[in-house]
């Protein structure tokens, strides 16, 4: 019914927006009612009145939900995509052009301004302030200088949408919010002018930045083993009985994010507890998703009781291993380990952190990695499952690989030597990427300038504005990627047939980087926020596949079945929809 419902709400606003009701007189607006609209929207907000609109906005946000933009965006570059062609014929014929003209790269919308959520006495202080007046101005960006312009300009940061939210998922309770420091930091908090921000940042590079990446391969190392032990069981005991990929791949991945984090901790409730926060946290994401705490704020207050109070027994159970000498001399190196222990920067004397503290900095962390990783790793399946030759490229230069570096894995000093693997990883990334789109508010008025290629698609925005950069529409932009709902790995790899794989792999990590660069790949980020844990994922995915590969088969039980993602706040496969069978491989 849900969907449904949506669907037909979508439908609903398509029609409402279509063509046959853009009156035009002269060149010039001749609705009335939406001429009405844009009046009273431009008093509201400041919005641009040259930036094309959707009416009705409210009502399309509620059909697509986390596909707000994803949808969207294509019906705007079809309707504004050929003004961009007869720039660049005018600039090639020396005659000027407007730089406000619509290049169907940014669209905007207006929703009612909605008061903050009361979350009740053990709220986090979030200090964002809900800007006056009735509606809130909405841009949706996706074109390479308002993507920089909202990345890495000071006239943006995280605002109160949907960060008050999140902030209570993540935050601090015990910080109060001033001018210069906030109750959440790295993952919720605003980047300026928010010393608990570059507190986290600082300290999560440590923790989990490129550098500490080699101390943490062990711990996932002795992760794997376990899963493959326990999968073996499974194949033994029930070896024709199907399985959910999505589920498996997102298991593996928070165990072994548990146990890059402390080591091979060999304890039942502290496997345990991990579970139990993985589904806490879960029930705490969908109130947030789904807009539940609107109706509920009490109820996501209460489910996030619970996940604080495993994380806590959680933490008390490392302290009381610790206690008994159960930890090795090498656990106690690992440096997430260290800080939930010792607390400091490593260079002062120890200051154990709060349950609170630990909570708000490592569970992102945990939860945040296991979740965007899992999804990750349950496309691969369902892609190699459908192409036997896809995989077979990638067998192929794993066993070249372990051929030449017995005993090694694939950690960040060989990344080069695998380009079948990064090509492959960049490529679902870029077609399924679990978070759809990033907000940032506008902190000031200002405007975007044009494309620098087309001379087009300027525009103003006022202070306040909610800005979505379009993660997903820029992924499947066919002007970016040809063909981009196919997933084709050799868009990373052409030209590389005849190099060796060490200087394939330099070339593939040159293309990607390029791509990150000029804002056609976004899967992280940039500026200043960009995620912390790139790096981290890429390792995760990297020893996963290599692991399970090699040893096993994962045989879809319904090729024939496409499967689509969520629409949830983390996007993965629908749940259920990529069934597997694990078969062994032949040695």
């Amino acid at each position: 019914m849900h969907r449904v419902a949506t669907e037909a709400g979508h439908r609903l606003v398509r029609a409402l927006n279509a063509r046959a009701f853009d009156w035009r007189v002269a060149g010039r607006p001749a609705n009335p009612l939406r001429i009405l609209h844009d009046l009273i929207e431009e008093r509201a907000t400041g919005i641009d009145p040259r930036v094309p609109r959707e009416y009705l906005g409210v009502l399309g946000a509620a059909a697509r939900g986390t596909d707000l933009t994803t949808l969207q965006a294509p019906v705007f570059a079809a309707r504004y995509g050929a003004n961009r062609q007869r720039a660049h014929e005018r600039r090639a014929r020396g005659l000027p052009v407007d730089p406000h003209t619509p290049d169907g790269d940014t669209w905007a919308m207006t929703v009612p301004n909605l008061p903050l959520v009361d979350f009740g006495p053990n709220a986090v202080d979030s200090g964002y302030v809900r800007r006056p007046g009735p509606l809130l101005a909405i841009y949706c960006v996706k074109g390479k200088t308002a993507l920089r312009e909202v990345f890495t300009s000071p006239n943006f940061d995280r605002g109160v949408v949907p960060y008050h939210v999140l902030a209570q998922a993540i935050g601090t309770p015990s910080i109060k919010a001033t001018d210069e420091a906030q109750g959440a930091g790295l993952f919720a908090g605003r980047m300026q002018k928010n010393a608990t921000w570059r507190d986290d940042r600082r300290l999560s590079l440590r923790l989990v930045g490129a550098r500490a990446l080699d101390d943490l391969v062990p711990g996932m190392v002795a992760a794997l083993d376990e899963v493959v032990a326990e999968i073996d069981a499974f194949i033994d005991a029930h070896p024709e009985q199907p399985i959910d990929g999505s589920v498996l791949m997102s298991r593996i991945a928070f165990r072994m994010i548990l146990r890059a984090a402390f080591g091979p901790v060999h304890d039942a409730r502290f496997d345990r507890m991990g579970e139990e926060l993985r589904d806490a946290l879960r029930e705490v994401l969908r109130y947030f998703a789904t807009a539940r705490y609107f109706l509920d704020s009490r109820g996501m207050m209460e489910e996030l009781a619970v996940a604080k109070r495993i994380f806590a027994e959680l933490g008390a159970r490392i302290r009381a291993l610790h206690a008994e000498g159960a930890l090795t001399p090498a656990q106690l190196e690992i440096p997430l380990l260290r800080y939930v222990l010792f607390g400091g920067d490593g260079d002062g004397p120890p200051d154990p952190p709060s349950d609170d503290r630990l909570y708000a900095l490592l569970v992102p962390i945990l939860f945040g990695g296991h979740e965007t990783t899992g999804y990750t790793l349950a496309w691969v399946l369902y892609h190699l499952g459908l192409d036997p030759t896809l995989e077979r490229r990638y067998l192929d230069e794993l066993a070249a690989f372990r051929a030449e570096r017995p005993g090694e894995v694939a950690r960040p000093a060989f990344i080069e030597e695998r380009p079948v693997q990064q090509a492959l990883l960049y490529e679902i990334g870029r077609r399924y990427p679990p978070v759809v789109a990033a907000a940032r508010t506008s902190t000031a008025a200002g405007e975007v300038g044009p494309d620098p290629d087309s001379g087009i698609g300027a525009f103003a925005y006022p202070a306040g504005a909610l800005f979505l950069a379009e993660i997903t529409a820029v992924h499947h932009d066919p002007e970016r990627y040809p063909e981009p709902y196919t997933v084709d790995i050799d868009r990373w790899l052409r030209g590389t047939e005849a190099l060796s794989r060490a200087e394939a792999g330099r070339q593939v990590r040159a293309r990607y980087n390029a791509a990150e660069k000029g804002f056609d790949y976004i899967l992280f980020g940039a500026g200043p926020a960009k995620c912390l844990g790139q790096a981290f994922n890429q390792l995760e995915c990297n020893l996963i596949l290599d692991a399970l590969l090699e040893r096993y088969r994962f045989e879809l039980v319904h090729p024939e079945r496409p499967v689509r993602p969520t629409r949830a706040a983390i996007s993965g496969p629908e749940p259920g929809s990529i069934a597997v069978r694990i078969r062994r491989r032949r040695p």
